[in-house]
């Protein structure tokens, strides 16, 4: 059965069409049922009813998170639109970062020193630099 369920998995991936997926589904269902039913005869009407439900489960699940998605997305898109930012604010820049930075583009101070005088990584010094760079424009 296993074997079966790998298979299509592998086969859907390949050939996403409507059409190829109904086949194949079809194909997938007859084979779980004459699996299940040959793997355990006495108890087969009891598994497929518990499939079909696992199966149902799943579907509203995969639904339902489509739809929170969605909801999210538009959300997102909302506040966006009304100027929200999100994430942490920045940490204001420390009072001699323009001297350091000064420094550090004339070349004076290596990045590592100009970051450690402004006692931040060498990362954060070095974005605060480009935005710097950016908002002088």
């Amino acid at each position: 059965m296993t074997d079966t369920i790998e298979k299509t998995s592998t086969l859907l991936q390949f050939d996403p069409s409507p059409e190829t997926l109904k086949e194949q589904l079809s194909g997938l269902a007859k084979q779980l049922i004459s699996d299940i039913s040959t793997a355990d005869p006495e108890h087969s009407q009891e598994l497929l009813s518990g499939f079909v439900s696992e199966l149902f489960l799943a579907a509203t699940q995969q639904s339902l998170r489509e739809s929170r998605r969605k909801k999210q997305a538009e959300g997102i898109a909302k506040a966006k639109a009304r100027g929200v930012r999100f994430g942490t604010p920045r940490r204001p820049l420390p009072d001699n970062f323009y001297t350091v930075l000064r420094s550090w583009q004339n070349r004076e101070i290596p990045l590592r020193e100009a970051a450690k005088q402004c006692n931040m990584p060498e990362t954060t010094f070095y974005d605060a630099a480009k935005r710097a760079a950016q908002s002088a424009e």
